[in-house]
């Protein structure tokens, strides 16, 4: 069986998104990847408990996502993912809990999303 939260990567790079799959395997967690957010089935949404969240989703950013999708994304915290370094993060929906730099690499990435995941307990946990 998996260990952990159910994760869920959307990011429209598949090569990212591979890799991710990879490293999750090798770690034996629950990962899905979605290359598209048109992908997700709003009619039966699955239950995550953790989604790592594209910044740059092409014509669209992963925070306008959250918000458009927000019963989607209800039951998880969110992890945003960039190759931008710096993002301005103040108008962001309250689900998305951390940003991460891709540069820092899937491993970080996915401890970042499991971090996440156990905090949820506590209410202070916060963008930082």
């Amino acid at each position: 069986p998996k260990l952990g939260p159910k994760i869920l990567l959307v990011d429209d790079d598949s090569i990212f998104g591979h890799i991710m799959e990879r490293k999750a395997a090798g770690r034996n967690l629950s990962f899905k990847y979605c290359s598209n957010p048109n992908e997700l089935d709003m009619d039966n949404p699955e239950a995550f408990d953790v989604t790592i969240l594209d910044y740059d989703l092409g014509n669209v950013t992963g925070p306008q996502v959250v918000k458009a999708l927000e019963q989607y994304f209800a039951a998880g915290p969110i992890v945003v993912v960039s190759n931008y370094s710096r993002l301005d993060t103040t108008s962001w929906p309250s689900a998305i809990k951390h940003y991460v730099a891709k540069d820092r690499g899937p491993d970080a990435i996915l401890d970042r999303a499991l971090e996440v995941f156990d905090s949820r307990v506590r209410p202070e946990w916060a963008l930082r």
